[in-house]
């Protein structure tokens, strides 16, 4: 690897270690590094080129031109033409070579081939036409067998159906990008996704979705210039390779807010982001080299471990759903249904108005009185159970639950009889992934860490806050049985593929709203990051089984077997899903009786781009150069998205959302949480939705990169 293009590596790596709370690291940023010691070099240091370092260079150059079109806008002019419904239009004339190929499709407007929801919505497809053209986009007139650059006209009889755009974009997209002369880097060919909403003259709601494989040359005048910023790159073939809606009457969903909070302050407080505000504070200071007061000292830019959630119930069984906010920062808000499609915050008057570091509520009669107590999950505060006595919650925390099977850093919790005694236990998932990332970074660059001796002995000085700092929110007996755990994953490097965490809990109903432990083995106490877990009967025995999502670790499937007896049946049942483990719903999706299994995951197309030109029998990796080197195929499997396992009712499960089956598009859920399934427009079948979302910057501070 020269070291020009050694800048362009280190380019990419600097701008992964800006993007705020490390949104790629686990992926990217990991991979990259071990790509780089594969080949036993340094980004600043001038070394052999070596096979790992060519595929690098051309990973590097394919990733710095996405990050420097997005930086620069320098595809605004295609979304430009787009909403003036002309694509291409004049402007983006800049874009293409003097000649360059194209096949679309055939530019009339299809009938439904998809009538759905009784009538009230349906999807056309267009209709592709494989004819290849040479388009001209040069001065004069155009060559023989070549068409004018004015006779380009692509989505046309869309284009006349539609009222107007909501909004449309052109964004790289899937498949990866490839180097279609991978030896000289001049040929790039480019997924593009055509992705819109538009009001269209029928009356109906639209959305637009269409994919095109491109090919961009670089322009022989600027290919001596090293920065990806300063290139000229021209289309010289553009193929639609799909075009489809989806139109209805009206959405399923509108956000309605506004309209339903009368209240001018409460309104405020529920829109209001107090965490955004200390954000836009951060990067501000970080703008003129200051330093940054953080609020707490586990502050961190993402939302880590403090995540703000919402519990939907009817607590005063009038008929009405009401909702319950806990938030990071500020005090929670339960918003009360008055019956007439508005709300009324009352979380003071309930005795529910916590301030803040709250990260789940979870409500059910635990005393057995006839009215819903309440579960409060804390992140760095203690969490609390809650009685409700005449319609006030007084705290029951010492008296119904012991204060140490209260944890702190408690991910979600979930009413279940596990035991079927008709009492409602309580299964706690605990999270603490980014205490544990700093504990075992502070380890790997400890030299003085050994693979010898118990505990706090093999902890020095040097690393004792880094280590020790979740100490303070465990059980001493669950700390000391944490502290091997940090040493191995330090010494084994499995920070992103089995990082250790607190364990779960499961607390037992005794009668009259007091809890015991279920003391479970420490291999199913799940001492990793669990965001969520799921109870459901999966093999029909008549008693509620579980899984487990858990962040940067395998997840696990977990039988009861009853009498208090549980069995780890993961592997056997191949339902691991090694990744970003964030949420799981069981649904019987396709009513054979037996309940299916989704889990949310990362779906990156920046992760499935690196690791495409190191993983074998991906579309970059080059088998002749690299001869089998790579990385771990799992870093691959990382940002991979969403899975969808069929469950035969027999103990076999089948993963049914790879590439090219049924259940596909079940993969692509962005940075997905907890999904849900329901039949939302009651035809009998099972939906999904999968809410989906990292980090949203402030408007004014965001970066224009799609990753």
């Amino acid at each position: 690897m020269t070291q020009v293009h050694r800048n362009y590596y280190r380019r990419v790596l600097a701008f992964l270690k800006t993007i705020p709370g490390g949104l790629l690291a686990a992926v990217l940023y990991c991979s990259l590094i071990l790509v780089f010691a594969t080949c036993n070099g340094d980004p600043k240091v001038v070394a052999p080129v070596t096979p790992m370092e060519i595929q690098t260079e051309r990973m590097t150059r394919s990733e710095a031109l996405i990050i420097a079109w997005g930086k620069i806008g320098y595809l605004t002019g295609f979304a430009e033409a787009l909403q003036g419904k002309k694509f291409p239009d004049n402007g983006c004339a800049k874009y293409f070579a003097e000649t360059f190929e194209f096949s679309g499709i055939e530019e009339h407007f299809p009938e439904y081939d998809t009538v759905m929801n009784g009538g009230t919505a349906g999807k056309r497809h267009w209709n592709l036409d494989d004819e290849l053209i040479t388009y001209y986009n040069g001065a004069g007139e155009a060559p023989a067998g070549a068409k004018d650059w004015s006779e380009f006209d692509l989505y046309s009889s869309l284009f006349a159906e539609v009222d107007y755009f909501h909004s449309a974009s052109l964004k790289v997209h899937l498949p990866v990008p490839r180097w279609i002369d991978p030896e000289t880097m001049t040929q790039w060919q480019v997924g593009f996704k055509f992705n819109a909403k538009a009001k269209m003259k029928n009356g109906r709601l639209a959305e637009i979705k269409g994919w095109q494989d491109v090919i961009w040359e670089h322009d022989p005048s600027t290919r001596n210039e090293l920065d990806p910023e300063d290139q000229i790159w021209k289309i010289i073939s553009w193929k639609v390779t799909s075009l489809a809606t989806i139109e209805t009457d009206d959405w399923l969903f509108e956000e309605v807010l506004d309209r339903v909070i009368p209240d001018s302050a409460a309104l405020e407080l529920a829109r209001q982001s107090i965490h955004e505000e200390q954000v836009r504070d951060f990067l501000k200071a970080r703008k003129l080299g200051k330093e940054f007061e953080k609020p707490y000292p586990q502050w961190q830019v993402a939302a880590g471990e403090r995540h703000p959630t919402v519990s939907v119930v009817d607590l005063d069984e009038d008929g009405f759903d009401d909702f319950y906010v806990q938030e990071r920062h500020g005090r929670n808000l339960f918003f009360h249904n008055n019956g007439n499609g508005t709300f009324k915050e009352i979380g003071r008057e309930l005795g529910l108005d916590f301030d803040g570091q709250t990260s789940s509520a979870t409500f059910s009669d635990f005393d057995n009185d006839g009215d819903k107590d309440v579960f409060i999950g804390g992140s760095l505060r203690r969490s609390i159970i809650m009685e409700n006595v005449d319609g006030r919650f007084v705290n029951r925390s010492g008296d119904w639950i012991a204060e140490d099977n209260l944890p702190f850093n408690t991910g979600g919790a979930t009413v279940v009889d596990f035991d079927g005694d008709g009492l409602n236990d309580i299964y706690i998932s605990t999270y603490a992934a980014y205490f544990a990332q700093r504990a075992i970074k502070a380890l790997q660059g400890d030299a003085a860490v050994k693979s010898s001796g118990e505990g706090d002995e093999r902890i020095t000085t040097t690393t004792d806050y880094a280590v020790n700092e979740l100490q303070e929110f465990m059980r001493e007996e669950d700390f000391a049985k944490l502290l091997p755990l940090y040493v191995a994953a330090a010494e084994g490097s499995t920070l992103y593929r089995s990082r250790p965490g607190p364990p779960n809990l499961l607390l037992r109903n005794i009668g009259n709203g007091k809890f015991e432990e279920h003391v479970l083995p420490d291999a199913l106490s799940i001492f990793h990051n669990t965001f969520q877990t799921t109870w459901s009967d999966i093999d029909n025995d008549g008693d509620f089984d579980f899984y487990s999502a858990n962040d940067f670790a395998p997840n696990f499937l977990i039988r009861n077997d009853g009498g208090g007896k549980f069995t780890d049946i993961t592997q056997q049942a191949n339902v691991a899903d090694v990744g970003f483990g964030m949420g799981v719903a069981f649904g019987d999706y396709d009513n054979d009786g037996s309940q299916d299994l989704y889990v949310t995951n990362m779906f990156s197309k920046a992760a499935r781009r690196v690791t495409s030109f190191f993983t074998p029998g991906r579309i970059n990796y080059d088998a002749d150069l690299l001869q089998g080197q790579g990385i771990d195929p799992l870093f691959e499997q990382l940002g991979r998205g969403n899975s969808m396992y069929h469950n035969n009712g027999e103990g076999e499960w089948s993963k049914v959302s790879e590439v090219g089956q049924a259940m596909h598009a079940t993969e692509f859920g962005g940075w997905g949480w907890g999904a849900q399934f329901a039949d939302f427009n009651n035809d009998g079948f099972l939906d999904l939705y999968g809410p989906a979302g990292y980090y949203t910057a402030p408007e004014d501070q965001k970066r224009n990169v799609d990753l």
